[in-house]
């Protein structure tokens, strides 16, 4: 081995002595290290717990001295508003103290979120073009139906005694069509139709009557505008309260009020009662949230067929061209001859003196006369006027009667079912706050809800006695009422006839072919413009507000337009949406003579410019 591999070796040697004695010095390091750490937790545990305890005195000395605080901050408050006595300024403290410790208010919820979208102000459009895009059939006829605002349950009440529930959008939007036998039970041939999806269905009493094989026919619906629930009025004459999203079909309290069929029901604006009519001619106010009668409108014991509150219509009324009209028993003043002027065309012509100004009644008797459809001179089935006698003079003319200058002494207002005709001078006493109930024997009651005891009553005296459906416009402003005779009657409730009538002016009367019959179901479009009359041929869409056109007379076009889809049946009652976008209609006789079709339509409505 060479001189310097002896040198290296020994190097290493020296390096591996070294490194042996610096190992313990580094244990001994690592544990006074550790010794420190430990030492240094329990000083920071033993200052915490000092501080802990510091806080602690702290927070007992504030709580001591808050009270003191309290008066310093009045004092200051008072030394710092000059003109306020002490009393005030320590009253105006209080106030803001208790504002403070007030919650803070919730937000508003999703379902009225979702019900402030769907109100939106009516489209003003010329006509509608409505079309059935879906049929529904039923085994039983179908006498009532409900919806929520959105039209996402649609609730049908029929014979049978059984509620259904149908999803309305899945069924305008789905895939699934009718079958062969069931376009046969519907009456629509080879007609392409989708069919309705069927959410669930239960029957229409409790569950200890359907055991025991009880289970009455469903006359009317209610449905509140979330479907939560939902409320029915059976041929016994009890009305039911059942849940529908969340335990669909479960009873949660019964009204046993009412003898007879419960005819119609009603919510209030507020959903938080109901009003329901019934056959044996009462009609109540329920509370839904105590379960007991809130008040009996004392009614003359007339079969009730229909009910609605006025309502409220948020938006610009739609302008019409009959609210001009004049009154229906005096001329306007504008018109009307002046004694100087009399006197000369006497002078000049003695004939004209005996004749009478045209009378703007005849006008508007006559506006809905159709020659494709009428044949009679007498379009309202009324009795016609007496031919006029004829005298002798230098025309050789048939003149009328002379009238009397005198004016005619205004007749009393009649009475029937106890309850007088509505006059100017008791309207002006009425509240927005209005009831309408319609009697099977024709006439119109107005209840202010607001007062016990005012009530008046519209009726035509030229119309049958006779009356099932009725409801109010989207204004409020007039009541639709169809009658046997194939009319419909349309009130103003706000304009009243002359001096020699006291009756509520009939604002127009829309007078069907006479084939078509019986008017047994009416409805108002959101519009304030348009509604739908239904007979037992057709379904016909009328303009309410505007006269039909010169020209449309003068070649032949009826006044009003057909809706396709219901034929041979009295339809029993017609939905329209808020938004006018869909319009069901179901059919029923109701117990009245007729016949049913078994089927709900589902129409699509569009505007039309």
């Amino acid at each position: 081995m060479s001189d310097e591999e002896e040198d290296f070796n020994e190097e290493d040697r020296d390096a591996d002595i070294i490194e042996e004695d610096a190992d313990p010095e580094g244990e001994d390091e690592d544990e006074e290290m550790e010794l420190e750490d430990a030492d240094g937790d329990e000083d920071e545990n033993s200052s915490s717990q000092e501080g802990s305890d510091a806080g602690d005195s702290e927070e007992g000395s504030e709580e001591e001295t808050g009270d003191e605080g309290d008066e310093e901050d009045a004092q200051r408050s008072v030394d710092s508003l000059p003109g306020k006595s002490p009393k005030d300024i320590k009253r105006e403290i209080t106030k803001s103290r208790e504002s403070s410790l007030q919650p803070p208010r919730r937000s508003i919820s999703p379902a009225s979120v979702r019900r402030e979208r769907l109100r939106i102000p009516p489209f003003q459009c010329k006509s509608y073009a409505i079309e059935p895009v879906c049929a529904i059939p039923h085994p039983s006829p179908t006498n009532a139906l409900a919806a929520s605002t959105c039209m996402t349950h649609l609730l049908t009440g029929s014979d049978d005694g059984y509620i259904r529930i149908y999803d309305l959008i899945a069924s305008v939007n789905g895939r699934t069509f009718l079958t062969a036998p069931q376009r046969s039970h519907c009456g629509l041939g080879d007609t392409l139709m989708r069919a309705g999806i069927l959410r669930c269905w239960w029957p229409a009493t409790t569950q200890e009557r359907y055991d025991a094989g009880e289970s009455p026919a469903v006359y009317s619906l209610a449905c509140q505008s979330d479907a939560l629930w939902a409320l029915s009025g059976s041929a016994n004459g009890e009305i039911y309260l059942y849940t529908v999203r969340h335990e669909p079909g479960k009873v949660h309290y019964t009204f046993t009020e009412h003898e007879a069929a419960v005819s119609t029901l009603c919510l209030s604006t507020d959903e938080k009662s109901a009003f329901s009519g019934s056959h044996d001619g009462q009609a109540l106010q329920l509370d839904l949230d105590r379960g007991g009668i809130v008040r009996r409108f004392g009614h003359p014991g007339a079969q009730i067929t229909a009910m609605g509150l006025r309502p409220q219509f948020l938006y610009t009324p739609p302008e019409s061209n009959i609210l001009t009209l004049p009154s229906m028993d005096e001329p306007k003043e504008a018109d009307a001859p002046t004694q100087g002027e009399a006197e000369a065309s006497a002078e000049s012509d003695p004939s004209a003196a005996d004749i009478p100004p045209p009378s703007p009644e005849a006008d508007n008797k006559s506006e809905g006369y159709d020659p494709l459809f009428d044949d009679d001179v007498d379009m309202n089935n009324m009795s016609a006027q007496p031919s006029p006698k004829p005298s002798n003079n230098a025309l050789g003319l048939a003149l009328p009667e002379k009238k009397s200058l005198a004016e005619p002494i205004p007749a009393a207002p009649s009475m029937k079912h106890g309850v007088g005709v509505l006059d100017p001078v008791k309207y002006a006493t009425f509240s927005d706050d209005l009831l309408m109930t319609a009697t099977f024997g024709g006439s119109l009651l107005l209840w202010d809800r607001r007062a016990p005891k005012n009530v008046g009553r519209l009726e035509n005296e030229k119309a049958p006695p006779w009356c099932v459906s009725a409801c109010w416009s989207a204004t409020g402003n007039e009541i639709i009422a169809g009658r046997r005779n194939a009319t419909v009657d349309v009130f103003d409730v706000r304009q009243f006839g002359g001096t020699s009538s006291q009756n509520p002016r009939i604002l127009r009367t829309l007078v069907n072919p006479l084939d078509s019959k019986t008017v047994t179901c009416v409805a108002a479009f959101p519009d304030g413009k348009f509604m739908v009359c239904a007979s037992e041929d057709n379904i016909r869409l009328w303009n309410v507000l505007e006269p039909p056109a010169e020209t449309g007379k003068k070649k032949g076009l009826p006044p009003f337009k057909v809706i396709p889809g219901h034929h041979g049946g009295l339809v029993s009652q017609i939905l329209i949406d808020a938004r006018s976008q869909f319009m069901v209609t179901a059919s029923s006789a109701r117990q009245w003579p007729g016949q049913s079709t078994k089927t709900v339509l589902i129409h699509d409505i569009r505007a039309t410019m």
